[in-house]
């Protein structure tokens, strides 16, 4: 039996390797911070129907910051939130580090939301019992997350045209950047109103899927481009 090395050019255009800068030695691998990213999604689906279950049944007043959590409550979900955009800062930069977006500086502009958004978690903590109307939270909190959350989503979106662009990317999973993009603008958008954990659910939806089909996409081009198959 003869054995015949492949090159790229034997692959699919599916399959070829897209030109990425390779990731510093020790670096986690895109497709561990895909799947932190899908795990950020399923956080955020979780968290959203808490929070629906929890706004009809709470005693908190609209008035406080917290609404509708106990502190204690609010903390720990606060933190587990702010946990989500850690793991959705991973999987942006594993989107980035793909090359599967093409150069775009979407992912940039999306990070830079998402640092933004997770610094209003944790700002949040200390004025959990603040009025909404304080200046805090008026001047300082809300305009925060507001901004964190438009960064994020038009970062993905410009991201996502650039991904259909490039052309790297085949399948359905090259629509899922660009969904996500306009799933988060839905929480933005709704944030004030008692639609926020329904809007919420979709975009958790659609970073779960982001995360697995990143995830996926790259665990199949690395078994295609490290397979040598034996030919007569």
């Amino acid at each position: 039996m003869a054995t015949r090395t492949y090159t790229t050019r034997d692959l699919d255009p599916e399959d070829r390797p897209t030109a990425a800068a390779e990731p510093p030695k020790g670096a986690i691998s895109v497709r561990s911070l895909a799947l932190g990213g899908a795990l950020a999604g399923g956080i955020g689906v979780a968290g959203a129907v808490a929070d629906a279950v929890a706004l009809p049944n709470t005693g908190v007043s609209e008035d406080i910051w917290r609404y509708p959590w106990s502190s204690g409550m609010f903390v720990a979900t606060t933190l587990i939130f702010a946990l989500l955009h850690t793991l959705l800062f991973g999987l942006l930069l594993g989107l980035r580090r793909s090359g599967l977006t093409g150069p775009t500086r979407g992912v940039g502009i999306a990070m830079t939301g998402t640092v933004l958004v997770f610094l209003a978690e944790l700002a949040s903590i200390p004025a959990r019992d603040y009025d909404v109307d304080s200046t805090t939270v008026t001047a300082v909190l809300i305009p925060m997350f507001a901004l964190g959350g438009l960064l994020a989503a038009i970062g993905l979106i410009v991201a996502g045209r650039a991904t259909l662009r490039a052309g790297r990317w085949n399948g359905w999973g090259r629509f899922t950047p660009l969904a996500l993009g306009i799933a988060a603008l839905l929480p933005t958008l709704l944030g004030p109103t008692d639609l926020f954990p329904y809007a919420f659910v979709v975009y958790g939806v659609a970073l779960l899927v982001l995360g697995a089909a990143l995830a996926t996409r790259v665990s199949i081009r690395g078994a295609i481009g490290n397979h040598r198959p034996e030919v007569p």
